[in-house]
């Protein structure tokens, strides 16, 4: 995320070339799938934070390229996009009451009712 400062990249493009990237680099060291979204994920959220790109939009397009992965690997979609939705909120919490409201905000209702229900 923070090429995002240098370089003239949307969030769209760096947040699904982060997740491919991570995905596939922790494919070939035998890192599940899951577990690689969810870093990715918390990753994306930090780096957002960090760059002040917009939370919301980082969170929305984490989910979008957490499917993308999923597409490509043996996880079914929803099980990736609740890795990243675990993962964006855990970076939110870690960083902030202000940033969890602002990433809950921006994802879809289920995924926030299906993660109360983990908890």
């Amino acid at each position: 995320m923070h090429v995002l400062d240098e370089k003239p990249m949307d969030v769209e493009q760096m947040t699904g070339s982060i997740m491919q990237g991570v995905a596939e680099a922790s494919s070939h060291a035998g890192v599940n799938p899951g577990d690689a979204i969810l870093g990715a994920s918390q990753g994306i959220i930090q780096g957002a934070a960090e760059t002040g790109t917009d939370l919301g939009t980082a969170a929305l397009q984490t989910i979008e390229a957490a499917r993308e992965v999923a597409a490509h690997t043996d996880l079914s979609e929803e099980t990736a996009v609740a890795k990243a939705a675990e993962g964006v909120l855990l970076a939110a919490e870690a960083i902030g009451p202000e940033v969890v409201a602002e990433v809950a905000e921006s994802l879809p209702e289920e995924l926030l009712v299906a993660d109360d229900r983990e908890n």
